[in-house]
């Protein structure tokens, strides 16, 4: 009987292992039925992710921004769908649709013309001096200047804010189709930037 319950106790962490993607769905089902300290723990699952995304994407006010998101998420009536993924996507849904509206109000307040995804005015030379220039994060943001607003959305969601193909779609409205078409099309044009720019290999290190 020894040997069966040494058997026992080694095998016994794979009996009691918490698997964290149930862990989570529940969390997400206790928020959305209003339990405060649920979203207390959301705050600190979500909000570091969503204040990056915004910050990267170019918000004026990364940290407003995200309290608003938090804000919206609490006071929704309607319950939220899809476990921890549903929420995540929903998030970053709002966070997108946020940082969309204050680039375009910025917009507005210099005087230029309104502000809209499909139509941003940067251009790519000052983008490629910056990103020659600057290193990290600063770096980072410098590369997505050179992409059309909706293939940094999806890279910045991906890569920034970690969402999967799916949960990116879901959040800026698209089929996962078209999102892997915008990242294909987004790493193809950095990639050809960083080949003939002074950052080299190390640059891309990590872009697949």
């Amino acid at each position: 009987m020894e040997g069966v319950s040494d058997t026992h106790a080694a095998h016994q962490p794979f009996v009691d292992a918490v698997d964290p993607t149930a862990e989570l769905d529940a969390l997400a089902e206790r928020a959305s039925g209003g339990d405060r300290s649920a979203w207390a723990q959301v705050w600190r699952e979500l909000s570091g992710r969503i204040h990056a995304y915004l910050r990267v994407a170019g918000a004026g006010d990364p940290e407003g921004l995200t309290s608003d998101v938090f804000v919206a998420l609490i006071g929704r009536e309607a319950p939220i769908s899809g476990g921890w993924a549903g929420l995540r996507s929903l998030a970053f849904s709002m966070a997108h649709a946020r940082m969309v509206d204050d680039r375009r109000k910025a917009a507005v307040r210099k005087g230029g013309t309104t502000y809209t995804p499909e139509s941003d005015p940067r251009s790519a030379p000052s983008a490629e001096a910056a990103a020659l220039a600057s290193t990290g994060e600063g770096e980072v943001t410098a590369l997505l200047d050179l992409l059309p607003e909706d293939e940094r959305a999806v890279l910045t969601l991906r890569y920034v804010a970690d969402l999967d193909l799916a949960g990116t779609a879901e959040a800026l409205g698209r089929s996962k189709t078209t999102v892997s078409r915008l990242q294909a099309r987004a790493l193809a044009t950095l990639r050809g930037f960083l080949d003939h720019s002074p950052l080299g290999d190390d640059a891309t290190e990590g872009v697949s």
